[in-house]
């Protein structure tokens, strides 16, 4: 059973209250999280943003090994996901404290869960998302609300590179202004295809999603 597996029959368990298989899935986990820390089974390059959603999503658990494993997982791959997404901008060079990282994991794990479909700060560009059409590989429509989905999830991921380091307390501002803005990012290079391999200032990203508002209302 891969890592999608296990997060998948998590999901389920969960809505059923089977603890018996809850427990059997997070002892599989467990076991998986410690071959990664321990490089017996290491995450190729191209899989780092999946194993990074199994972490998270098994962090989210009783089990105190599990919990810490999970916590040592996060640490470890933050590198990994750095190297995924160059246009981050993170420095790893100066060490961050272990009590800083573990701070900001859990503000950061408890800002992730708020919905944000629903805060006033989010409502232009979801009525935006929800306007949007795509059209797969194989002809196939895309529904709006997997759009928002899906930028909602990778905006949430390069927030979490983003902030993940800061030596400062993350505040709620600071969280939902970052996450938007990199909601915007996401939205304006799947029209601005040329630009999408290099990130657009502040200027730029602003004027782009202006035409888009505009080209769409």
């Amino acid at each position: 059973m891969n890592e999608q597996d296990l997060i998948a029959e998590r999901k389920k368990a969960a809505e059923h209250n089977d603890t018996a298989r809850l427990a059997a899935l997070e002892t599989a986990a467990l076991k998986r999280l410690d071959d990664f820390l321990t490089d017996e089974n290491p995450v190729d390059s191209d899989d780092v943003p999946f194993f990074f959603a199994f972490v998270r999503a098994f962090s989210d658990t009783e089990n105190g090994d599990l919990k810490l494993c999970a916590k040592k997982a996060e640490a470890k791959l933050l590198p990994m996901l750095k190297e995924f997404d160059r246009e981050t901008g993170l420095d790893f060079s100066e060490p961050v404290p272990s009590e800083v990282l573990e701070r900001n994991l859990n503000d950061l794990d408890a800002f992730e869960k708020q919905d944000i479909s629903k805060n006033p700060k989010f409502g232009q560009i979801y009525g935006l998302m929800m306007k949007i059409e795509q059209i797969d590989d194989d002809g196939n429509v895309l529904k709006p609300a997997d759009l928002a989905e899906s930028i909602a999830d990778a905006g949430k991921l390069k927030t979490y590179l983003r902030l993940c380091l800061n030596l400062d307390k993350i505040t709620e501002e600071t969280y939902f202004g970052t996450l938007l803005e990199e909601m915007e990012r996401l939205l304006i290079t799947l029209f601005v295809m040329d630009k999408a391999g290099e990130p657009l200032d502040e200027n730029e990203m602003r004027a782009e999603y202006e035409k888009l508002l505009n080209a769409i209302d």
